[in-house]
């Protein structure tokens, strides 16, 4: 009988030391994983320093506004502009999911920068003028007109024949509350 007792004492007090252990273990490694959100810059403020952030890690937080359904492996946030900043899914991060728009995130990745060549530009306005002609006016290539537009002003105003797109490759994200 004695053995009985003593034998259940040991084996309790080996088990809530063993699920002491875990519970150290897992409040340790809850300590060592801290959010990057606190460190995110907004949309508007990496867009406006793009140029000097290209190869640079950064945090960056905003809405996702769209999310390409076919891949999952790029979305696009917004800051208070409405300007939207592309996010591309790095090898490790795999891909986001669909429940995201509408939500606020913070990604972490390094900035890259994509060129439209001047002739791309006008090859693109071409295909919109043909399209007008074709199909008549509508809503869509008007936007797109206009963002053709912007881009030509752009290159004209900096004097270059490529217009610059800024996008992030995202290592990890997070969800964040909205403020």
């Amino acid at each position: 009988m004695k053995f009985k007792v003593l034998f259940t004492a040991i084996v309790a007090a080996t088990m809530a030391a063993c699920n002491g252990k875990q519970t150290q273990e897992a409040q340790e490694a809850a300590e060592n994983t801290t959010s990057f959100a606190n460190e995110a810059i907004t949309v508007d403020s990496l867009l406006s320093t793009a140029e000097t952030l290209v190869g640079k890690e950064v945090v960056v937080a905003g809405k996702v506004m769209h999310l390409c359904k076919r891949t999952h492996r790029r979305c696009f946030i917004r800051g208070s502009q409405e300007a939207n900043l592309r996010i591309e899914a790095g090898e490790e991060l795999g891909g986001f999911n669909v429940e995201l728009i509408g939500s606020k995130i913070a990604a972490k990745g390094i900035v890259g920068e994509s060129r439209l060549s001047l002739d791309y530009v006008k090859e693109q306005k071409e295909r919109i003028a043909r399209q007008e002609e074709e199909q008549g006016t509508s809503q869509e290539c008007d936007a797109e007109r206009i963002n053709i537009e912007k881009m030509e002003q752009w290159m004209a105003e900096h004097d270059t024949d490529y217009y610059p797109v800024y996008f992030l490759t995202a290592s990890d994200f997070e969800p964040i509350s909205a403020e």
